[in-house]
């Protein structure tokens, strides 16, 4: 009975910490290469980049890129990288300007991408505004096939993130973990007809 006390007392005044987490829609545009028909190609990127912020210490306690689109066969898939930022910086802070610098990265496909924008105080969801980039532009490369896109090619081209402010908003009012939200916007692709790659 003491030992479930102090385990009551721990949680009330010790409650779980979350991060604040960010939800990006992605767009991107890619020019490639068919690798098996050796022709040139054009695909879309689109999906979510999650990210759990640690506000105070202005650093990403994890990331996560979920790609949606389809195979070469048309089928509708769904794929998920964790830890994929890769580099995360403040790269110029003035008085009234404060711009970001993120770079995202996964080996097994290649895929890398760096991205700039200017931060803004914005409500996220949380009670507090925070200083966050509603907009994130630059370019992709990704030197391997990747599923989810149309064509088993490679290529590069632009790519940008716009915060999705409701995702965002409902994510922290609900106080879930990184993990939670991605489960969210997983099973909400799935049930729009995206399968698990």
């Amino acid at each position: 009975m003491i030992k479930l006390l102090t385990l009551l007392t721990v949680f009330i005044l010790c409650p779980p910490a979350y991060g604040e987490i960010l939800v990006y829609k992605i767009a991107g545009n890619i020019d490639g290469i068919d690798l098996e028909e050796e022709n040139n190609v054009k695909m879309k990127l689109r999906g979510y980049l999650l990210m759990d912020m640690d506000f105070t210490q202005n650093e990403i306690a994890g990331s996560t890129l979920i790609l949606s689109g389809s195979d070469d066969s048309q089928v509708d898939l769904q794929e998920t990288i964790d830890n994929i930022v890769y580099e995360f910086n403040v790269i110029e802070k003035t008085s009234k300007y404060e711009y970001l610098s993120i770079e995202f990265f996964d080996e097994g496909y290649g895929f890398d991408a760096i991205l700039t924008g200017k931060t803004k105080n914005t409500a996220i969801g949380s009670g507090n505004k925070q200083r966050v980039a509603k907009t994130l532009k630059g370019s992709v490369i990704c030197s391997e096939a990747i599923p989810v896109l149309d064509h088993n090619s490679m290529g590069s081209g632009s790519i940008a993130l716009r915060l999705s402010l409701s995702k965002t908003s409902s994510t922290n009012r609900e106080r879930m973990s990184l993990r939670q939200a991605v489960i969210t916007i997983q099973e909400a692709l799935y049930n729009s007809g995206h399968e698990y790659y």
